[in-house]
């Protein structure tokens, strides 16, 4: 089961990931490698979705991947549809907690492997090449470089040109220098992964790089560049598909795209088949959906939705776990709880499990990856040391120590060591 698993993976990731030619090879190759994602993740959309869905295939079979998170950007975009309920009292700091969670239980119920995705924040990114000059006038070396015109073709038909003019080169020098520039990641990336409609202007930013990198450092290589499949742009003023829709909402924004017949057949092959599939696979979905080759706008409608309401449902079991609190069993091994409490990172975890701090933020506090905080919680929490608390309906976000229980158990186990 196991074997056949990883197989549908390749696949998946085979038919999922495009490369030039010469870069086709290295991605194909079987080896275990590093890629990263630069993204501003707005909403759970359907293209999120594609790219998540990617990330739990390619961690599943050994590689790793950073996801380069826009953070400084989200702002500028309105995003009301949210898996996770809102915060009462919204400040841009619990915002992008609120999103880093959100993009890390998109990726639980996709199945990803979570110890082999981290999150780079783009604004830690430019804090540190501002305060680096030698970094900053590099940078602005490589913007020198670039035509404007190349930049925003594209970008000016549904975002922001402007920042979008600089947020792509910013994506290709960080990530050529992010093992020096990042504390989370030991080494760069040897792929940048970029939507299809944007692969031309990340593949013209990196021919650039490679002219100033030309008679340079041989050993300074700028990463490879593959993209995800194109998909038809299914928005709305300001919305997608998205989770949490009901099948009006998304029925709605499919009618008002105005999709041509070769548009709506490519979000049906390109998106819903391939999800389909993977939800089968990852036991999200018990048949297949429904993929007409030339779908109506209901049929296409109702296959996306189908998709997203499957991958609601599963959110929606991950975040309304029990909130009892987990008494520790009368058979438990107190002294394994005294071994992995011996670990000084796993003591400063703990003290930081107040109920009152999200994973990302105990992370962010320590200094430490999410992915090992998150390894940390969960053996503690299969131990009994610590609980979840479902509010704000994030799984694993908040936790609390039973430690009445826990020490109860303590003399329990005393008594019991005595009696022999």
């Amino acid at each position: 089961m196991e074997r056949d698993r990883k197989e549908f993976y390749k696949r998946f990731v085979k038919s999922s990931l495009l490369a030039g030619e010469s870069d086709r090879p290295l991605l194909l190759d079987g080896g275990k490698h590093h890629f990263m994602i630069p993204m501003t993740y707005v909403t759970p959309s359907y293209l999120a979705v594609q790219r998540f869905a990617v990330v739990s295939a390619l961690t599943n079979l050994g590689n790793s991947v950073s996801i380069f998170l826009h953070d400084n950007n989200i702002l500028a975009h309105k995003h009301p549809r949210r898996m996770s309920l809102k915060r009462t009292k919204v400040s841009l700091s619990s915002h992008v907690e609120d999103i880093v969670d959100e993009i890390m239980l998109l990726l639980v119920v996709l199945g990803a492997n979570l110890t082999n995705v981290k999150i780079i924040r783009s604004s830690d990114a430019w804090a540190t090449i501002s305060q680096n000059k030698a970094d900053f006038f590099a940078f602005y070396e490589l913007l020198g470089e670039v035509k404007l015109e190349k930049m925003v073709e594209e970008e000016g038909k549904f975002y922001s040109a402007a920042y979008h003019a600089i947020q792509k080169p910013f994506d290709m020098y960080f990530a050529n220098n992010c093992a020096r520039l990042s504390k989370v990641v030991e080494d760069n990336p040897d792929f940048i992964i970029a939507p299809a409609d944007r692969a031309e202007v990340y593949k013209y930013i990196r021919s650039k790089m490679l002219v100033l990198h030309n008679g340079g450092d041989d050993d300074n290589i700028v990463p490879a560049l593959c993209h995800t499949k194109q998909l038809a742009n299914l928005q709305h003023k300001d919305s997608w598909p998205s989770c949490n829709m009901s099948l009006g909402e998304i029925g709605d924004i499919v009618g008002k795209a105005r999709l041509a017949v070769s548009e709506r057949a490519n979000v049906s092959s390109a998106f819903v088949a391939p999800m389909s599939e993977f939800l089968q696979e990852t036991s999200l979905l018990k048949k297949p959906v429904q993929t007409p080759k030339n779908p109506s706008d209901a049929e296409l409608a109702e296959g996306i939705h189908t998709i997203l309401n499957a991958i609601t449902c599963k959110a929606r079991d991950c975040t309304t776990e029990s909130t009892k609190e987990v008494l520790v069993n009368a058979k438990f091994d107190f002294q394994e709880v005294r071994t992995i409490l011996a670990s000084k990172t796993m003591l400063k975890t703990l003290l930081y499990c107040n109920g009152e701090l999200t994973n990302s933020e105990i992370a962010r506090k320590l200094g430490l990856q999410l992915s090992n905080v998150s390894t940390y919680i969960n053996k503690m929490r299969k131990l009994s040391l610590v609980t979840t608390d479902t509010k704000p309906k994030i799984k694993f976000s908040r936790l609390i120590i039973d430690v009445d229980a826990l020490m109860k158990n303590e003399d329990s186990n005393t008594k019991e060591h005595n009696n022999f």
